[in-house]
């Protein structure tokens, strides 16, 4: 599969097959997904205005500070508060805004190690069963699943090893219904020093945590 090359405050415009445990199936988040088709040159101009680098949606507002959209249950939070909360620990937050980002963060560490197998728990299945599909997690032991399961931490390892890779932050989040069930979108800016990348994450409450269900 080839990826998406990184381009300069940048949402992917490809909605990726990546996580999706069923070959040839494709993610949609309908509406949950951010305007693709935003040109650099348009965020520059808002951005060198004082605003966002990409328009803030419902529920959301922009931090003229960081040029990011944030979501308004985050305003007057402390920023290294948010920066930690998302840190993975012994079990997700009830909270699902943080759990999902206790999730992401969770599954970027482990894509960024020699051992992917334990990202399995953290991809969600959309195979054929449809008594498992959106509502299970990818089994690891079964080819075609795992093989999806790579493909996902493969994408997220060469993220991090891009050259340059200085951190990355979570800087918007909201949510969206759909027949899929609730799913919590987190914006993950990932930043190369002169140059930051801004990808989409979307997970879904299954089994007591989350899971990663579509890259935008």
């Amino acid at each position: 599969m080839e990826y998406p090359a990184r381009t300069i405050f940048s949402v992917i415009a490809a909605t990726l097959v990546i996580p999706a445990c069923n070959p040839g199936l494709a993610y949609s988040l309908g509406n949950a997904a951010v305007n693709t088709g935003i040109a650099a040159g348009a965020s520059a101009e808002r951005r060198s205005e004082g605003g966002c680098w990409t328009p803030c949606g419902e529920g959301t507002r922009c931090n003229p500070e960081t040029g990011y959209c944030e979501s308004e249950e985050s305003v007057g939070e402390d920023p290294a508060q948010l920066a930690s909360a998302g840190e993975p620990d012994s079990a997700p937050p009830i909270d699902k805004r943080e759990g999902a980002r206790w999730a992401m963060e969770k599954l970027i560490g482990i894509c960024g190690s020699d051992d992917w197998s334990g990202a399995a728990d953290l991809v969600a299945y959309r195979g054929d069963d449809p008594a498992r599909r959106w509502k299970d997690v990818c089994d690891y032991s079964v080819p075609d699943e795992k093989q999806h399961v790579d493909d996902a931490c493969s994408f997220i390892a060469g993220l991090l090893q891009a050259p340059g890779y200085a951190g990355h932050e979570f800087v918007e989040f909201w949510r969206d219904e759909e027949s899929e069930g609730e799913w919590l979108v987190w914006v993950v800016v990932f930043d190369y020093g002169q140059e930051t990348e801004q990808v989409v994450f979307a997970s879904l409450a299954i089994g007591g945590s989350y899971a990663l269900g579509d890259i935008d």
